[in-house]
């Protein structure tokens, strides 16, 4: 796994030194750079230090973190530029901007406002070129994947800039500084005024089959939806043009709940989510779902859960579910749980063929993806991971948060997961979840669960244990912005 994700890798980072080397000037003369500012009057107000960013980035020794701020803040949005001229933003090149962003001492809500004024931009140029094309009516045989540069690279130029592309706006004592409008064409290539690669970076291809569709692809289970949460319609997502220039982001988070207590919850755990990603809810088989919810919540409000708690004694839960030493007047209650829990289960699968297609296709365009879940909608999510895994796909997914995932929690499974996660991988679990312990006695739990054990012998997983807040597993629902802020995630909004 690890050589074959390292080809993957070196095979990206050929493709960005390349570009790079394409941009760079050689032999350019020491009085082309014009004379030092340094004491002239130049921005010299300096971000505050970002150490978690420092943490979790080490920081490359550069003279360029000498320049003045304005400078380092230009020359992180024209490397934002550069990047995209590949026409993607995957995982590792998000990964790369981090790095830099850390080395010139610029702290992470500057690089994420820098993506998304980038990708509100692009939004706009897309809407245009768009409109452009809808009233010219050109064939879709004229939509050509290969791009020529444009004969006239100084209009382009200027297009970019009008959309606030090529330049940092005056903000905090910096001033407005941009690029002169030939270079800014040149950095941002076919992005810069092709449509078809416009639209393929956020995920609308002219060309692709009907196959592909948002609404063929949620058509797959009952009740299939993709909502976005940051829209002022919150209408299931059918058509991707649909998107406003302003809710663009150059990130997508797809947010999966694993049981509902009412069906607003497809949504509502996931809104303490910030505006720095196009946040996705999916929406899956939301009647047995539904099931579930109440299952458990019948459970927990039942005379025997409080007795069988006690009965255990604090033990556990993995030890009470390998030893499968079960209190009897839980025993007797257990077609509660069983009958829903088990027809979800079958249910994952089905939802898990919807994440695959989704990201194999590139529906979500050539952006990287995050995923977070908790409970059956976790599991969805491993399955999904699996499957890339084994189509060998590397560098699609960013970050993943699972919480109480009934899934298996041994190094082998765990280490075949972060191959294909290039960011975080979280594992949010209780070892005093006797509902998910109890509802997974039935399934292969020898291999460990997941939601009721840390991950060993992994490096880079990260597992944070929620016991002290967690009364049950059918808690998660409420619990997901605590939780999401006890893990440090970087977008939330604001208490």
């Amino acid at each position: 796994l690890k050589e074959e994700a390292t080809q993957y890798f070196n095979k990206w980072r050929n493709t960005f030194n390349k570009r790079l080397n394409d941009l760079i000037v050689p032999g350019q003369p020491a009085a082309y750079a014009g004379p030092s500012r340094q004491g002239q009057g130049g921005p010299r107000i300096a971000y505050p230090v970002d150490m978690n960013m420092i943490r979790r980035f080490q920081p490359v020794e550069t003279t360029l973190h000498s320049l003045t701020v304005d400078k380092r803040r230009l020359l992180t949005h024209a490397i934002i530029l550069m990047t995209l001229s590949t026409e993607h933003y995957i995982s590792y090149s998000r990964l790369y901007l981090l790095y830099l962003a850390s080395s010139l001492h610029i702290p992470a809500w500057v690089l994420i406002e820098e993506e998304n004024r980038v990708a509100g931009g692009l939004g706009k140029i897309y809407k245009t070129l768009w409109a452009q094309q809808a009233q010219e009516a050109r064939p879709s045989k004229e939509h050509k994947k290969k791009w020529r540069p444009s004969i006239n690279p100084v209009q382009v130029g200027k297009t970019l800039l009008a959309a606030g592309l090529g330049m940092i706006e005056a903000a905090q004592g910096m001033p407005t500084l941009s690029l002169p409008p030939t270079p800014v064409a040149h950095l941002m290539g076919p992005l810069g005024d092709c449509e078809t690669a416009v639209g393929m970076f956020f995920g609308v291809n002219p060309n692709r089959t009907r196959v592909l569709t948002f609404e063929s692809l949620t058509s797959v289970v009952q009740d299939g939806a993709i909502i976005p949460l940051h829209s002022a319609d919150m209408s299931k997502l059918v058509d991707p043009k649909a998107i406003a220039p302003e809710d663009r982001r150059m990130r997508l988070v797809f947010c999966v709940s694993g049981f509902l207590m009412d069906k607003d919850d497809i949504t509502t755990p996931w809104k303490c989510l910030g505006h720095h990603n196009e946040v996705l809810a999916i929406s899956w088989e939301v009647d047995v779902l539904e099931k579930v919810g109440a299952a458990l919540d019948t459970l927990l409000k039942s005379k025997a859960w409080p007795v069988s708690v006690e009965a255990m004694g604090g033990k556990p839960a993995m030890t009470m579910l390998r030893q499968q030493t079960w209190p009897g007047a839980l025993m007797r209650v257990s077609k509660i749980v069983d009958n829903a829990w088990v027809m979800a289960l079958t249910k994952c699968s089905k939802l898990q063929q919807i994440l695959s297609d989704a990201m194999i296709g590139h529906i979500h365009g050539e952006r990287g993806v995050t995923l977070i879940g908790y409970g059956l909608g976790a599991r969805a999510i491993y399955l999904c991971l699996s499957h890339l895994m084994e189509r060998r796909l590397y560098g699609m997914v960013d970050s993943v948060v699972l919480m109480g995932a009934p899934i298996a929690g041994d190094a082998g499974t765990w280490s075949a997961l972060k191959a294909v996660v290039s960011g975080r991988l979280v594992n949010v679990y209780s070892p005093t979840d006797y509902m998910l312990a109890f509802a997974s006695r039935q399934t292969a739990y020898h291999f460990g669960v997941a939601g009721l054990q840390q991950i060993q012998g992994v490096g880079g997983v990260e597992n944070h244990d929620v016991s002290d807040i967690l009364g049950a597993h059918v808690h998660y629902t409420s619990l997901v912005p605590t939780i999401l802020r006890r893990i440090g995630w970087d977008d939330l909004k604001d208490d």
